[in-house]
């Protein structure tokens, strides 16, 4: 007789999540690639890609790395011509952001991408601890595949907002208990990087 084995119930949900996840992925490339629209609905985002992060990170390091003043909103956006100035971002973000600045902006772009697409899936997991949920790979798999296909999670994504490292910090900052103070601290430091997370936390 032939012993037929199928796989496990785990093993059925972490492929499934794994594949959610890639399709997440899939769609996000080609929206910045090729595709632009689906039963006419735009969804085309290479106009505006990363629009934020060269903003507010890429460009004000590489100008304070360069002797300029980033906050010179009329020199910076005469230098770069962004759509938007630096604005009232406090200084950390310059240090913070020099390394990427230090590449140039296609690199530095891709590998923003990536540091956003790995700290979605460690905010899957934080989200889950924090509800007081068990972590499972398959839970946590779904959850970074939803954000990754979520509005605010293409946005920032595609944008290269610098929201995710603020939020995890403020959940740090908040959660760590008495006993770990000085990683509170740090923490909260992450997320005064983004005045409107940290100043009220």
């Amino acid at each position: 007789l032939v012993s037929l084995r199928f796989p496990s119930r785990d093993t059925l949900a972490m492929t499934g999540a794994a594949a959610l996840l890639l399709a997440a992925l899939t769609v996000t490339i080609l929206r910045v690639t090729t595709l632009d629209s689906v039963a006419g609905v735009r969804l085309g985002a290479h106009d505006w890609v990363m629009s934020d992060f060269k903003s507010t990170a890429y460009y004000p390091a590489k100008d304070f790395a360069a002797g300029y003043n980033p906050y010179d909103s009329a020199g910076y956006l005469a230098r770069h011509g962004t759509a938007d100035a630096f604005g009232l971002s406090p200084p950390a973000n310059l240090l913070v952001n020099r390394p990427l600045a230090s590449l140039p902006i296609e690199d530095a772009m891709e590998l923003e991408f990536g540091i956003t697409v790995l700290l979605s899936g460690l905010l899957a997991a934080a989200s889950l601890r924090l509800s007081g949920v068990m972590v499972t790979g398959p839970r946590v798999l779904t959850i970074w595949a939803l954000i990754l296909l979520s509005r605010p999670g293409q946005w920032n994504l595609l944008q290269g907002q610098m929201t995710l490292p603020v939020a995890l910090g403020a959940y740090a900052a908040i959660a760590l208990p008495p006993r770990l103070s000085i990683l509170a601290g740090a923490a909260l430091s992450v997320a005064l990087l983004k005045p409107t997370f940290g100043v009220p936390l």
